[in-house]
């Protein structure tokens, strides 16, 4: 239901990076905690919300751990389809780093239309709605230095986040109407 989400104006963007999905390996989530690792060495501090469950979690939370990242990095669990729209508008960039099997993936189109500035895989069907530095950034997959690089350049550069978000924003409600 794409009217569940939303831009808010008035909303502080206190989460640098947010991931939305299941916590399986081809979702690339252990790319994001390898990119904000890399991140710490160049003396960037990020902070990034993970959302959602799944097999994969125990492992990613070990990872996290072992890379010293618990205070960048917060895993929030299942989060409930009202809340995601709020997390959304908080978050500065939303990322999608999956490698294997997708089609276009409904969290992108929901962080789209809260004007959340993407990024996500050039591979699979997120190319079909992404468009590289058009209305999101593309990344190689499983490569957290490319993953790293492009947070870094929407993390200092707000007038391209809000170029990028405005973009996919308009894309994503002009996929929506031509579907009803």
């Amino acid at each position: 239901d794409m009217s569940l989400y939303f831009p808010i104006k008035e909303t502080q963007k206190d989460i640098d990076v947010l991931y939305v999905g299941r916590h399986i390996e081809i979702k690339g989530i252990q790319y994001i905690i390898k990119a904000a690792n890399l991140l710490k060495e160049q003396g960037t501090q990020v902070h990034i919300s993970i959302a959602g469950k799944g097999p994969y979690t125990e492992y990613l939370k070990k990872l996290t751990s072992s890379l010293g990242l618990d205070s960048s990095i917060v895993f929030l669990g299942y989060v409930d389809e009202k809340e995601l729209n709020t997390l959304y508008n908080r978050s500065k960039i939303a990322i999608f780093p999956s490698y294997a099997k997708e089609g276009v993936l409904t969290t992108m189109l929901e962080a789209a239309a809260a004007k959340t500035a993407l990024i996500t895989s050039n591979c699979c069907g997120m190319i079909d709605f992404a468009k590289d530095t058009v209305n999101a950034y593309l990344v190689k997959p499983q490569d957290e230095e490319d993953i790293a690089g492009k947070i870094q350049l929407l993390l200092s550069n707000p007038s391209l986040r809000e170029r990028l978000s405005e973009q996919a924003y308009q894309k994503s409600f002009a996929a929506f109407y031509r579907c009803v």
